[in-house]
Formats: C-alpha cells, structure tokens, sequence
C-alpha cells in the first residue's frame, strides 16, 4: 500500500532508508519476511491439476526450505508445506486442492516465522503455565546490534517495527508490552519483553 512515509522514502536515501531498514528488520523479528506474495510467472501448467510444478523463476523471492505454498481456486485454498528448497521443476500434489486450470495468481507463498518468534512463544507459554501475569522475556538479536546499542533513532526504529508487529499479534504496546535492549554482555544483545496482562 502507498502511504505517505513509503512516499517519501521513494525519495530518500542515506539516514533515512537505513531507519525504514530498521524498522522492517523489527517487524521480521516476529513476522514471517513474506506473506501471500502473489507467484508471478512461475507456474508450469502444461501438468495440470491436481499436479503443479514451480519454475521459482519469476517470483519476488526464492521459496526455501519451510516455506509455505497456498493454491487457490474460486475460494478454495489449500496449503502445502515445502520440504526443501525449491528447485526449477519442483512438482506439488495438489489433490486436495480442487481440480482446475493453474494460473500464476492462483498460487502464493509465505516464509517461515524466525527462530526469535518461536523463542519469544516458548517464554509466554512459561509464564502462562506459572500463571505469571507480570513477567520479561528476553531474545537474542543478530540485526545490526552495533547500530541498536547506540541508542539512538535507529533503536527506535527497530523497536516501532516489533511493536507494530506485536500490534499483529494481538499484543498492544505501552499497556501490554514495553521493550528495552539488554547490553550488559558485550558480546550478545537481546531485546527485552516486559509483558504486563493485568487490570490495575
């Protein structure tokens, strides 16, 4: 979607960009990296239904190992899990799916959540079996730390992008969830959820 910050970004570079790069990097920390992207210019459909195969030619992305697939038809969807990574010629079973004529828009993938979503789950269903309502979870972070212990605008970035993912996660920022970076290690940096699931 065009919105005024993309709009403005299309002009700009340096600072700028590199703050729109922080805040993606952020969102991916929770959020898979693609989503029902639409594959464009990759479907063989001399194999008809129910077989399929994927060139991953003319995608925006190679699908890999984890990724999901979806095939739809007029509503009907069903999803099909890769095994490994796709190669040009990678054939998909479809038997679930109805049986119909393919086209490139009937098909559309979706990436893995990162390791930091499933080690942040693992820290909310641990205090959720403790029954604790008022509790921190912290999670490792390879994204740009040099950049993030500065700070500065850059860490605020980073930490609207989680937030914003959260947000899609059902977990609202400032009454729910407030972050903070743990740097007490030189070596390893880790974004700290403070969660709060009380009334008063």
């Amino acid at each position: 979607m065009t919105t005024l910050k993309s709009l403005y970004l299309d002009g700009a570079n340096g600072l700028n960009k590199k703050l729109a790069d922080a805040f993606d990097l952020g969102r991916r920390f929770i959020l898979p990296q693609y989503e029902d992207v639409v594959l464009e210019d990759a479907v063989d459909i001399s194999i008809t239904s129910p077989m399929f195969t994927i060139a991953n030619s003319g995608s925006n992305a190679a699908i890999l190992a984890g990724y999901t697939v979806k095939y739809f038809d007029d509503g009907a969807q069903a999803e099909l899990t890769v095994a490994s990574p796709v190669v040009a010629g990678s054939t998909f079973d479809t038997t679930d799916a109805p049986a119909a004529a393919l086209t490139a828009k009937s098909l559309r993938y979706s990436s893995p959540r990162p390791t930091s979503y499933t080690t942040l789950l693992q820290g909310l269903q641990a205090a959720a079996a403790a029954g604790k309502s008022v509790f921190s979870v912290s999670v490792t972070t390879m994204d740009n730390p040099t950049y993030l212990r500065l700070n500065g605008n850059y860490l605020k970035a980073y930490f609207a992008g989680i937030y914003y993912a959260l947000d899609q996660e059902g977990i609202f920022n400032t009454y729910e969830v407030t972050l903070s970076l743990d740097t007490s290690d030189t070596a390893t940096t880790k974004v700290v959820f403070n969660f709060t699931f009380t009334y008063s």
